[in-house]
């Protein structure tokens, strides 16, 4: 075959590669923001769930503070709490985990700026299986079993107690003895259980079914930017033979062509030249503009492509930030380890939990130096029980610092098995539960 066809050839086999570059690109970009959607999803549903656990603890909190002090206005939080969560009241638009930490110190005022909804609506807006909203439904009615033990509590402090049918309406001297045992009895401390049982299983569910599709969106990632690597390579080399091509059949063409031509006044070579190699190399420069006119449009296209791509990322980059913010201010960590490969990663606010610096390499060693030396040989021994079984897990324990200090966390694990069944890695996340215990040390966490 001659260099034209060649030529020819490689130009069409360079518009097919351009075409599957564009779309591997489009797909990638659909890819990561299936990611981006994801985290948004996981972490809008851990946070919904985190709101009704700690509405329930700030009610408790609000309740005991009352039987102990007789202070109106710790009645008065319980029922604004209890309204937020309900809907019956504004919910504040910074409205996390030590709102009324503020309120109580007065170094804040109530804030009735925002707009109304309640919890069960919230949970309503949110992706997730028939089990995961059962699960909070069920927690938020074990809530309300808990509620009514504490308005029982509130009368019993006014000198309102019970008939035989359950009506508050039999009047005796107030009982603050009563009040007290009703809210640190055993009743309460089951009820308690059962609110925090639901939403420790939901965690696990949550995390277990939006992590596995992370990694394999993850994974697919991966795959599509090799494919992009390879397909721009293959492009540049053979664009890079195209031109060596071109240029060995068009460049003497155009060499040879005069500088100036006057169709009146012929220079010596033009009477030798017949009109067949004229009409020859006029339809030549014809089909160089138009490839050089079509080759512009799709850089055109490409750029834009890429215009768009970096808008992406950058969109994910500010969405990365916001969740790196959000999982600050909840005392959040994300930890995975790779049995394969014997890595191990932390975030930001791990390092931070366990107390120690950002220069530290994450590994299991340093994880079992951190925890507290009466919890180890336990948490050390259920965790790899939960590993051998392929199970997710749940579990509460103490670290201890190297000045001493000692933090209360909670950490939400699953497995990730290969194809055989073998577990692959390990991940999850840690969240620091100390100001909920210094708060309250009366409440039980599970």
């Amino acid at each position: 075959m001659s260099r034209k066809v060649w030529a020819v050839i490689l130009f069409g086999i360079l518009c097919l590669l351009l075409i599957a570059t564009i779309f591997a690109i489009g797909v990638n970009a659909k890819n990561a923001i299936t990611i981006r959607e994801l985290a948004l999803h996981r972490s809008a549903a851990i946070e919904i769930a985190h709101q009704l656990r700690r509405s329930s603890d700030k009610l408790t909190q609000m309740a005991r503070l009352y039987v102990a002090t007789n202070d109106p206005r710790y009645e008065a939080y319980f029922y604004k709490i209890l309204d937020i969560r309900d809907g019956r009241a504004p919910r504040p638009e910074n409205y996390g985990a030590v709102y009324w930490d503020f309120i109580m110190s007065g170094d804040a005022v109530l804030d009735t700026q925002g707009q109304s909804a309640s919890l069960l609506s919230l949970v309503n807006t949110l992706e997730l299986t028939t089990h995961e909203s059962e699960l909070l439904l069920l927690a938020e009615k074990h809530s309300e079993h808990l509620i009514r033990l504490e308005k029982i509590a509130f009368a019993a402090m006014k000198g309102v107690f019970e008939d035989a049918h359950g009506n508050l309406v039999v009047k005796k001297e107030p009982d603050p003895v009563l009040a007290s045992t009703l809210l640190n009895g055993r009743e309460y401390l089951t009820q308690k259980s059962k609110i925090m049982k639901p939403i420790d299983q939901f965690f696990r569910l949550i995390n277990e079914r939006t992590e596995q599709t992370i990694l394999a969106k993850q994974e697919r990632e991966k795959t599509l930017q090799i494919y992009i690597i390879g397909l721009v390579g293959t492009g540049l080399f053979l664009s890079f033979i195209l031109l060596l091509i071109v240029r060995s059949v068009w460049w003497p063409v155009i060499k040879k062509r005069p500088l100036q031509s006057d169709p009146l006044e012929p220079t010596p070579y033009q009477p030798q030249r017949s009109l067949q190699p004229r009409s020859q190399n006029a339809g030549l420069n014809s089909a160089n503009a138009l490839m050089l006119l079509w080759v512009e449009s799709i850089i055109e296209q490409l750029e834009n492509e890429l215009q768009t791509q970096e808008k992406i990322f950058n969109a994910i980059k500010q969405n990365n930030i916001n969740l790196l913010n959000v999982h600050k201010v909840a005392k959040i960590g994300y930890w995975e380890l790779n049995f394969e490969t014997n890595e191990e990663k932390w975030s930001d606010t791990i390092f931070d939990i366990y107390g120690l610096t950002k220069e530290t390499v994450p590994s299991f060693s340093a994880f079992k130096k951190c925890i507290h030396p009466d919890d180890r040989d336990s948490l050390l021994a259920s965790q790899e029980k939960s590993v051998k079984t392929g199970q997710s897990f749940s579990f509460d324990y103490r670290i201890q610092h190297s000045d001493g200090t000692i933090r209360y966390v909670t950490s939400y694990g699953s497995v990730l098995l290969n194809r055989i069944g073998q577990p692959k890695m390990i991940y999850g996340l840690l969240q620091d539960m100390t100001d909920y215990r210094k708060q309250d040390p009366a409440l039980n966490f599970h």
